[in-house]
């Protein structure tokens, strides 16, 4: 065995063994391998870890330093210095070689000896845990239940039904009439870009109220609903805030509620242990969720191989506790693969568990459409749903500094949908100063730039009234809006932009 210097010991030299002799000159090193006249204090040992008073490395180190001198008078001179009892430099180098590769047969005996004894540690300790677990399973077959499993077979045997008791079961209830059901597993998937976290936080905020779903053959149950949100929380405010104002009221506080930030769905020791005990606490209090999402789910699987159906298994069968602890709609934000046409990306077990599937595709620019039609869309236990088109219509206060999309409710024409837009102050003043000339032929740029003058006061930026390229600026936009028509050089307020300015009027300004 080799061991490092110890106390007292000569420190290994440095490899210049040029700056390593001026600077050094060691004591006369004796060998250990021919021992005539050995010098006081260099007398032979029995302890194979020293090499004439000296470590191994110690040694070997002086011996390759002498060795490795280019000139040869200059090497026959320190190793008759270094070791004047060998009279043969170049045998007693093959020595030491031969005493190095002992040393390293030695090490590599000793540690195949102990990775046998690790290996056979390992196999004893595999046998023991075998035994163990066939004798458990023996117990098992011949009748011994553990607490864990007596527990599971009173609660299997107390929860079987005849035929009478599954028919006197109740119906599936209607979150979303015809779309989303109380107490199931649903996703809502499409390809980037389609707004799903905007059509998410739509349905909680109508189920709050039990509003009609875009049109009144669409009623909805009224339910509490709990949203995590895996990223984008901070849009989040602009978004609440753009569907009051759109909807013409202000969500309950208490029955919509969001935890910012990811909960992992494969966490099986802390997280979804405490989100199941929570939804049961609120349950038993009286204010339980009727419909959870998780917006995304990409973001509450960190770490799971999604097209694995193994590890997504693992993960439906913890949705489906979740389900059963509350009775809610579990939904869940995802997206399509690479392939548009083949639907949901990941695992096959994630489409063949859920109830209900809503595909969400773009239908151009801030318009979608929703269907549970397959293959990319699912209803298990009802017809099936054709597309049918929302548009997200643009909320916000220029002056105010915010402003998010909103799903539009629309008034429907066959396959067309007409939404009612939001206006501001300032459009307000314009449509109201064309809905009063609207006899008359309406009014030009100059005009209206008066009317705008007179109500708000002159630009701020010149002090002068607004100047008539500006106003066109603001027409064209009204223009491409459709609120307002343009026939020559004036302006007239059409159908759709009286409708706009009555809602601006019943939102009370």
């Amino acid at each position: 065995m080799i061991t490092e210097e110890g106390p007292g010991k000569a420190s290994a030299p440095e490899e210049d063994a040029e700056s390593q002799t001026e600077a050094v000159t060691p004591p006369v090193h004796a060998s250990p391998f021919s021992r005539p006249r050995q010098p006081d204090g260099f007398a032979p040992t029995d302890d194979p870890v020293t090499y004439g008073g000296y470590s191994a490395s110690v040694y070997f180190a002086l011996v390759d330093q002498c060795a490795a001198q280019p000139d040869t008078e200059r090497r026959q001179d320190l190793a008759k210095a270094w070791f004047p009892f060998e009279s043969d430099f170049t045998a007693f180098v093959r020595l030491v070689q031969n005493e190095r590769d002992r040393i390293a047969e030695d090490r590599e005996t000793r540690e195949r000896k102990e990775q046998k004894q690790h290996d056979d540690y390992a196999r004893r300790q595999d046998a023991a845990r075998e035994k163990v677990k066939r004798e458990k399973v023996e117990r098992r077959l011949s009748g011994e239940l553990d607490p864990a499993t007596q527990r599971f077979l009173d609660a299997f045997e107390t929860g079987l039904l005849d035929v009478d008791q599954m028919l006197s079961l109740p119906r599936p209830h209607w979150l979303i009439d015809g779309v989303l059901c109380l107490d199931s597993l649903a996703w809502l998937a499409g390809p980037s870009n389609t707004y799903k976290s905007f059509l998410a936080l739509d349905i909680a905020a109508r189920a709050a109220f039990g509003m009609t779903y875009h049109g009144d053959d669409r009623p909805m149950a009224m339910a509490r609903s709990l949203v995590v949100v895996a990223e984008g929380a901070g849009a989040y405010g602009d978004r609440i805030r753009a569907w009051e104002r759109k909807n013409r009221r202000e969500i309950p506080r208490d029955q919509v509620m969001f935890y910012p930030r990811a909960v992992q769905l494969s966490d099986l020791v802390v997280e979804m242990p405490a989100l199941l005990a929570h939804v049961k606490r609120q349950r038993e209090q009286g204010t339980g969720y009727g419909l959870i999402i998780f917006d995304t789910q990409a973001m509450c699987t960190v770490g799971v191989n999604e097209n694995d159906n193994t590890e997504m298994g693992v993960v439906v069968n913890v949705l489906h506790q979740l389900r059963e602890a509350t009775g809610a709609c579990i939904l869940l934000v995802h997206h399509f693969g690479s392939d548009d046409a083949k639907g949901m990306r990941g695992a096959t077990a994630i489409y063949a568990a859920a109830t209900t599937v809503v595909a969400v595709k773009r239908k151009g620019d801030l318009k979608v459409a929703l269907s549970t039609r397959a293959p990319k869309g699912k209803q298990k236990d009802a017809e099936a749903v054709d597309a049918f088109v929302l548009d997200l219509e643009k909320v916000g206060d220029i002056e105010e500094g915010w402003g998010s999309l909103v799903p539009a409710r629309g008034i429907y024409s066959g396959s067309d949908i007409r939404v009612t837009p939001t206006v501001n102050a300032r459009q307000h003043v314009i449509l109201s100063s064309l809905a009063e000339t609207d006899q008359v032929g309406g009014l030009g740029v100059t005009a209206i730039a008066r009317h705008v003058s007179e109500a708000e006061g002159p630009n701020p930026n010149t002090g002068k009234s607004w100047a008539p390229s500006t106003t066109a600026s603001w027409m064209n936009t009204l223009v491409r809006r459709e609120l307002v028509k343009k026939t020559g050089a004036n302006y007239t307020i059409t159908e759709l932009g009286r409708e706009a300015f009555a809602d601006f009027e019943g939102r009370g300004k």
